[in-house]
């Protein structure tokens, strides 16, 4: 799961890559103007609290935003714009903020 989220981050954007080096895996981190792209992450779904969102739901939170929230779905890992265009909902993992937007 953590390659797939991984490889997630690197097509949307916030990362320039990864490599797992044995048990290790080693994540370049991707700067614009001299700044961090992923300013923030928050973990949204708890061991102890599920956030299970369907995809009207998510058009209808994520409508203004510029981040990204990483969702787990019967597709597996996919990001917020995915699971709208694609009609699939699932549980919200953790939304990462990349400081133009406010949290949804």
């Amino acid at each position: 799961t953590s390659v797939q989220i991984l490889d997630l981050l690197t097509r949307e954007g916030f990362i320039r890559g990864f490599r797992v080096e044995g048990t290790k895996i080693r994540i370049l981190l991707k700067q614009y103007q001299g700044a961090p792209v992923i300013r923030n992450i928050r973990v949204v779904s708890k061991p102890s609290r599920d956030i299970w969102v369907t995809p009207s739901e998510l058009k209808n939170r994520t409508s203004f935003n510029t981040g990204m929230w990483v969702m787990q779905t019967p597709m597996g890992v996919l990001s917020h714009r995915d699971c709208i265009r694609m009609g699939v909902g699932g549980k919200m993992i953790f939304a990462v903020n990349n400081g133009w937007q406010h949290w949804c």
